[in-house]
Formats: C-alpha cells, structure tokens, sequence
C-alpha cells in the first residue's frame, strides 16, 4: 500500500499517513531514495553516512552491527 500511495500522491503522500514508521522508498526511474518518518518523531530514523557507504535503520544497536561502522568505532 505505501509503494501505491507513492506512485498516486507523489512524495507527499507521507503527509496522509497517521502512527509511527520510518521507512524507505527507492525510486528507480528516477534513481532517488526517500527516507521517511512519522511527523512527532515517535520512530526513529538512525543513519551513517560515509565516501562509499549508506547504511540507515530505526535502531542504532542495528547499525552497529554494519561491519564497517563497527570498525569506525574501534578507531
């Protein structure tokens, strides 16, 4: 349902949702991805960013547990 939402509404559909998410959508025609999360914060959206690596989640222990983020950690 949020994928049709999406391809209906456009990228504001997020806007009609109610509760808590945070989710992705990646859009290959027009090689976008969209991050999203619910207006009053209630669900995170964690992410590390680096030169070659993207990696996002709604709980930090999830991304570190990346193996690369684990060794930025250690240093």
């Amino acid at each position: 349902m949020l994928i049709e939402a999406f391809v209906h509404w456009g990228t504001g559909f997020v806007h009609k949702l109610n509760g808590m998410f945070a989710f992705a959508i990646y859009d290959i025609q027009q090689d976008q991805l969209y991050l999203y999360r619910d207006r009053v914060g209630k669900k995170p959206l964690f992410y590390f960013l680096s030169d070659k690596l993207f990696v996002f989640a709604s709980e930090i222990k999830a991304l570190l547990q990346h193996p690369i983020i684990k060794s930025n950690l250690k240093d």
